[in-house]
């Protein structure tokens, strides 16, 4: 559950009241956020080398950053901006009981990561819910950086999503050792006058992408063929933009807008 308003030294976030937007978005979402501040910590842990032949994965080499047993480790910590996007989960789960294909279509996905040996990712990157807020997520960064002026190397994005806990959300921030990393352009598109028009653009978008109809009929392509109807012409953004690992996995155009095979995307209605 997201709080209304958070104020402490490394975040601050308040909630816009979700009566001050139309173009029925409401109906799609629980609630929007502004996140004035946010800091951001990245540490080294580490790294493994994997072999590509072995059922069970044999680690070949290790590298641990503290070779000795010190109290730190390497790091680096920015502070930025951003804004948080908060899904109706109850919405989402009743259209996925709706439009039992989009069950099928992860199904695709997961006969496609038979192929993948290094499978670091979880059962739960398969569900259409997952896969249908990650897609936007990427469609929503591509489209704020055409309206706001954030280049997508500057932007980044952070998934919410469990079943158990009712929640889907995604948080879209910028983290730059640069001057981009707070000048508010990123903070006030979540503001009615702004985001409606950026969420209409955003689905408009959707339905094009100059690799149709192989993109959206695709069966598998990108890494391991994780991604469906989602390609560099579309939605894929830059490596270090994207939350998962691999990167621009489980991607689906489909999710946002159905168009095919009698499927409705969730936001057919828009």
């Amino acid at each position: 559950m997201s709080k209304p308003e958070i104020d402490d030294e490394n975040f601050v976030s308040k909630e816009i009241n979700i009566a001050d937007y139309n173009c029925k978005i409401p109906d799609y979402f629980l609630s929007l956020h502004k996140v004035k501040k946010l800091v951001s910590t990245n540490v080294l842990l580490g790294f493994q080398r994997l072999s590509d032949g072995d059922e069970n994965l044999e680690i070949k080499e290790t590298f641990n950053p503290a070779r000795r047993q010190t109290p730190y480790l390497p790091c680096t910590q920015v502070s930025g901006e951003g804004i948080f996007v908060n899904f109706n989960f109850q919405k989402i789960d009743d259209w996925i009981g709706n439009n039992k294909e989009f069950i099928e279509r992860s199904n695709k996905l997961k006969k496609n990561s038979k192929s993948d040996y290094l499978k670091t990712y979880h059962d739960l990157n398969f569900h259409p819910g997952y896969i249908l807020i990650h897609t936007f997520s990427h469609l929503l960064m591509l489209q704020l950086s055409l309206e706001c002026g954030y280049s997508l190397t500057d932007l980044k994005e952070k998934l919410y999503f469990s079943p158990d806990h009712k929640m889907a959300g995604i948080l879209i921030y910028t983290a730059s050792s640069d001057s981009q990393g707070s000048l508010g352009g990123l903070v006030r598109m979540i503001e009615p006058k702004y985001f409606e028009n950026t969420f209409i653009n955003l689905i408009n978008n959707s339905y094009v992408c100059s690799n149709d109809p192989i993109c959206l009929e695709s069966n598998g392509q990108g890494y391991a063929g994780l991604d469906l109807a989602g390609c560099h012409a579309c939605s894929m953004v830059p490596d270090l933009a994207c939350d998962t690992f691999p990167k621009n996995v489980f991607l689906d155009r489909m999710t946002l807008i159905g168009k095919s095979n009698n499927l409705n995307g969730y936001f057919n209605g828009v």
